[in-house]
């Protein structure tokens, strides 16, 4: 018997020192802060993911090296935990777990957009601030879906569809399009945007065909476009899969009749092609790093830092992925501050009531979660050898897009 009270002494203890131990660790006032990034650092958008890593290690330092994120008991330093999701969704969540069992306050990172969704419905079981560091799927935004604690500085692939359709009218002047789309809920997604944008502006999608991820023939599409002689041949294909798609059209002739378009680009794409290739792709894209020839003093200001110190640190200068990354840590750090805590529901109501200067320009969270700005896309074109200032400077900057126009109305949405 006295054995047994023994025991429950001795249990009864053990959940009191539990119980102590968690409340202590909750109102602990830490002096160095723990934030997960996971991306897709081994498959297919590798490369994508090393810039993206880069700009979250960039900004790290740029953090600490400035003295931390002002906190009122003092100045916290960050510490980022990196971690490989191998461009898959299951393994994707077990990292994000035992991140979480770590210690994180916050996570980032992504390429595939099905991963970020797949986080945001694992997120609502933690408490965790998440800022997705990719173009996250639309359903991502439906009501219902966002977690309390999930915000995206990027649109969803409606956005590059609409944009796509509105440059295409409003800078080509194009009065029909061939669409390679991807068969999945990125492709289909964008065809939506490219949709509801028609209803809009003066021009047709004449043709379209999918292919998956990884496609190394691409002439079922190539071969009936130039049967069809759009005003633009257009793919939403993004790395690898870009590269090949446009090199192939090339081949084939297509841009001696339309153009090409590519809806989702980036200095990595640029910097694969062959430069007879390259000088005739037009395209969206997040953030480009040379803003010569587009006059904006304001968005110049604001990338100034991350350009040189990125540039100095790597011997490269930031990609669109490392831009995004370096925007979560930026924007992360000042809602912490506002907040006066790490505490992800305090850290969410600053984002949901205040408006942001960022590199992108004014942007705000709307009641979806996603982010609106004034820059929010900028429309690119290829650049001859002859005006490249170096092997980095792949693209001209034409103009920018953003607000409310380039997304789903929150009725839409389900709002």
């Amino acid at each position: 018997m006295k054995k047994m009270q023994f025991l429950v002494f001795l249990l009864v203890c053990t959940a009191v020192l539990f119980v102590a131990c968690g409340k202590q660790k909750k109102e602990e006032k830490p002096s160095v802060i723990k934030f997960g990034f996971g991306t897709s650092s081994t498959g297919t958008f590798a490369a994508v993911a090393q810039d993206q890593n880069r700009g979250a290690e960039y900004a790290t330092a740029a953090i600490n090296d400035a003295g931390g994120i002002k906190m009122p008991w003092g100045s916290v330093k960050i510490e980022t935990l990196f971690r490989d999701d191998e461009t898959k969704v299951d393994v994707a969540i077990r990292r994000f777990r035992e991140l979480v069992e770590d210690g994180i306050v916050g996570f980032s990172g992504a390429v595939f957009n099905p991963v970020a969704g797949a986080l945001n419905e694992e997120n609502k079981l933690s408490n965790i601030v998440y800022l997705p560091g990719c173009v996250p799927a639309l359903d991502s935004f439906r009501k219902g879906n966002p977690s309390d604690i999930t915000y995206s500085l990027v649109f969803s692939p409606w956005t590059l569809g609409y944009t796509t359709v509105k440059v295409l009218s409003e800078q080509l002047n194009a009065k029909t399009f061939y669409y390679v789309s991807r068969s999945d809920s990125w492709g289909r997604t964008m065809r939506d945007g490219m949709l509801a944008a028609m209803k809009k502006y003066d021009i047709k999608m004449i043709g379209e065909r999918e292919f998956n991820v990884g496609t190394v023939d691409w002439s079922a599409a190539i071969n009936e476009a130039n049967k069809l002689s759009p005003d633009v041949f257009v793919s939403c294909h993004y790395g690898g899969d870009s590269v090949s798609v446009m090199k192939q059209a090339y081949d084939a002739g297509i841009h001696k009749k339309s153009k090409l378009f590519n809806s989702w680009t980036s200095t990595v794409v640029g910097l694969a092609l062959p430069n007879e290739v390259l000088r005739e792709i037009h395209g969206l894209t997040f953030f480009y790093h040379n803003f010569e020839g587009y006059s904006n003093p304001q968005l110049e200001n604001s990338t100034k830092d991350l350009i040189e110190g990125f540039t100095k640190k790597f011997n490269q200068p930031p990609d669109s992925y490392a831009a995004i990354a370096y925007m979560v840590y930026d924007l992360f750090k000042e809602a912490a501050e506002k907040a006066g805590s790490f505490d992800a529901k305090k850290i969410a109501a600053v984002l949901n009531s205040n408006s942001f200067n960022t590199m992108k320009g004014k942007g705000y969270f709307r009641e979806s979660h996603e982010f609106i700005a004034d820059h929010m896309l900028f429309y690119v074109r290829g650049k001859p050898a002859s005006e490249m200032k170096d092997r980095f400077d792949v693209f001209k900057i034409i103009g920018s897009y953003g607000g409310e126009e380039l997304v789903p109305s929150l009725k839409d949405l389900g709002y």
